[in-house]
């Protein structure tokens, strides 16, 4: 059986200095603006937020960059 792939990001909120993660239709692109759940506030993703990505399958966990475009991130997503 194979281990299934995750994907998700995580940022800290620079207001409320919280821990929060971003999966599937919430997950971002460098310089995109995205709604923060937690103070209410807009980030941009790599600009004053830096963004983390990770990739596990089973116990192997990867850290691929902050997708540059939106492109980029589908194919982060898709597992291309």
């Amino acid at each position: 059986m194979t281990a299934a792939r995750e994907v998700w990001q995580s940022y800290d909120c620079p207001v409320q200095r919280a821990d929060m993660d971003l999966h599937d239709g919430e997950m971002v692109f460098k310089g995109q603006a995205f709604h923060c759940a937690h103070c209410g506030g807009n980030h941009i993703a790599g600009f004053g937020v830096e963004v983390e990505t990770f990739s596990r399958v089973g116990e192997d966990t990867t850290y691929p960059d902050l997708p540059a475009t939106a492109e980029a991130l589908q194919r982060l997503k898709d597992g291309a």
